[in-house]
């Protein structure tokens, strides 16, 4: 493992819309290792130029505030854990890195991709999906999940067919994986184009003060991770998807990586009686899409109800 690398990607504040500093770390790091790539319109940097080869999958942005990006420079590796002072951003640094780290050791048969703003609702892998044609490509992989043992991929997610979860099943138990469960990645829209998995990278307690990386698992993922790439050369079909986020407006909701939230864009704060509790407060809001108004209280109950859906089909409230 390069430890130097990591540490200095780890460095880098990558707040969502501002990755700058850690899109040319990457397109640098590229360059130098001549590697070939493209730089899209709202900063996605990817290779897809190889036929019948796997995608690899990872974003640039962390949910970092100011002071999580003062402390940056204080992060660090003890006893193979890497910690400092606040939100480190291994949600999804240890992404990036895995792939650095297979194409600086020159495994270099794979397509990929570093996605710009996943935690303000995918809006970078959005973009590549309505803009690329991935149906070239064999299946994909997202490094996009806490812990060290899970395969996000058909079971409560749609992201793969049954035969690729399988697939990843029957490798993964050698490296410790398992079906796992969790909530939206860059997955929920690669897999409209292909069949697709989210594994766990590494990393605890994303976007909280206490959270860090066991480097043990990171290196375990990548391995994983290196194994399918030169051995899994089967084309998997994209799933048929209940739900789908190409298809959705998404103009009632919006999507951070812990869950929903009912977007403020579409509603007016204002005093008013709520329509399900009959509370008067002045924190209404018009809920356009859903047709009534409702208090935070209330707001709060509606968001556990849709997160505790399993296939996300809100056709019955969005209306």
């Amino acid at each position: 493992m390069n430890k130097k690398l990591l540490l200095d990607l780890f460095h880098l504040p990558s707040q969502p819309g501002l990755e700058g500093k850690v899109q040319d770390f990457i397109a640098d790091f590229l360059t130098q290792n001549k590697v070939e790539f493209e730089v899209d319109e709202v900063g996605n940097i990817f290779n897809i130029s190889k036929k019948d080869r796997p995608l690899i999958s990872a974003h640039m942005d962390t949910v970092q505030d100011n002071f999580d990006v003062l402390m940056t420079k204080f992060i660090e590796i003890k006893n193979g854990i890497v910690k400092g002072y606040g939100v480190i951003g291994g949600d999804d640094k240890c992404g990036i890195y895995a792939i650095l780290e297979l194409l600086e050791n020159g495994h270099r048969d794979f397509n990929f991709i570093f996605s710009v703003q996943e935690e303000t609702g995918g809006i970078g892998i959005e973009h590549f999906t309505r803009t690329q044609d991935l149906s070239h490509i064999l299946w994909g992989i997202v490094l996009d999940r806490r812990g060290k043992s899970d395969i996000l991929c058909e079971k409560g997610h749609e992201y793969g067919t049954k035969n690729f979860e399988k697939a990843l099943l029957t490798v993964g138990e050698n490296f410790g994986f398992t079906v796992g469960q969790g909530t939206f990645s860059d997955a929920d829209y690669l897999s409209d184009q292909i069949s697709c998995a989210n594994l766990s990278i590494g990393y605890y307690n994303a976007h909280y003060k206490n959270e860090y990386v066991v480097l043990s698992e990171l290196q375990n993922t990548i391995n994983f991770v290196h194994y399918l790439i030169k051995h899994l050369d089967v084309k998997f079909e994209a799933p048929e998807k209940i739900f789908s986020y190409s298809n959705w407006t998404r103009q009632a909701y919006g999507y951070y990586d812990d869950g929903y939230y009912l977007r403020d864009e579409y509603s007016n704060m204002r005093v008013d009686t709520c329509d399900i509790c009959a509370s008067v407060t002045d924190d209404i809001r018009d809920m356009k899409t859903l047709g009534f108004k409702l208090c935070a209280d209330c707001r709060t109950d509606l968001l556990m109800e849709l997160e505790e859906e399993n296939y996300y089909d809100y056709s019955d409230v969005i209306g």
